[in-house]
């Protein structure tokens, strides 16, 4: 985080191949920092059951299809924003 985006509410989330990690953060203070233990490999792994791909092919789909994904949580994140606001 820099000085730009330090104020406010941000949470910071990553997600790797086995476990999400987040942190929440109240200008530019830590407040909570917790994780899941779900991660991108769970999500290949979903596809390929449910699609009838190999892990492989699975995990080049979720990769590929990633962009899409991203803007999705951006349109989300955004809609969460303005409704704190009211």
């Amino acid at each position: 985080m820099n000085d730009k985006n330090a104020m406010g509410e941000i949470a910071l989330v990553d997600i790797g191949a086995g476990v999400v990690d987040i942190a929440l953060f109240s200008g530019n203070i830590i407040k909570n920092i917790s994780n899941i233990s779900v991660g991108g490999n769970n999500i290949s792994n979903d596809l390929a059951i449910c699609g009838g791909f190999s892990f492989l092919e699975a995990d080049n789909i979720k990769k590929y299809m990633q962009e899409i994904v991203n803007l999705y949580l951006q349109i989300i994140l955004y809609r969460i924003r303005l409704e704190l606001e009211l």
